[in-house]
């Protein structure tokens, strides 16, 4: 797995207006080491962290599958377009906070899809990940990627 820590570091953060919530050291973070687990999840919230870090679904989740052996789970938001554009511009893929692992190495991406206006979100997180977007385009490099909360119950 690439580790882009060190990018985030000195390319991210001191370019983008907010960079607390691309730092990734909340009180009672359970990752880990994704490099050496025997499945690496990454739990994506297609909003901001100020957003998605309060999201109970994606809190039960992060500690079950943090505390099943042999599984390191990590957490990813949508970046906010000024870290958007330097994730692009300086060829960045987007991570895992905790890991600093970047999400198209993760085994499983698993979305949350809690309201319609994320959706598009999906998509940008996808992109910046380097995962293609058809799942038809993907292959064993590629993450699985999933789906689930409350828009995974009614798909159009």
């Amino acid at each position: 797995m690439r580790n882009v820590g060190q990018l985030v570091s000195a390319r991210l953060l001191p370019q983008v207006g907010r960079p607390s919530q691309y730092v990734g050291l909340e009180i009672n973070r359970r990752c880990g080491n994704a490099q050496t687990a025997e499945v690496s999840v990454a739990l994506a919230f297609p909003d901001t962290y100020a957003i998605g870090i309060s999201h109970l679904g994606s809190q039960v989740l992060y500690r079950t599958l943090n505390d099943l052996p042999g599984v390191a789970c990590d957490r990813a938001y949508c970046p906010l377009p000024d870290a958007e554009a330097v994730l692009r511009a300086e060829a960045i893929p987007l991570f895992g906070w905790e890991s600093r692992c970047a999400l198209g190495d993760f085994d499983v991406l698993g979305f949350s899809l809690p309201y319609e206006l994320c959706v598009t979100n999906v998509l940008t997180m996808l992109d910046l990940s380097g995962v293609p977007l058809r799942s038809a385009e993907r292959g064993e490099g590629h993450p699985l990627v999933v789906g689930g909360d409350a828009l995974a119950d009614s798909p159009e």
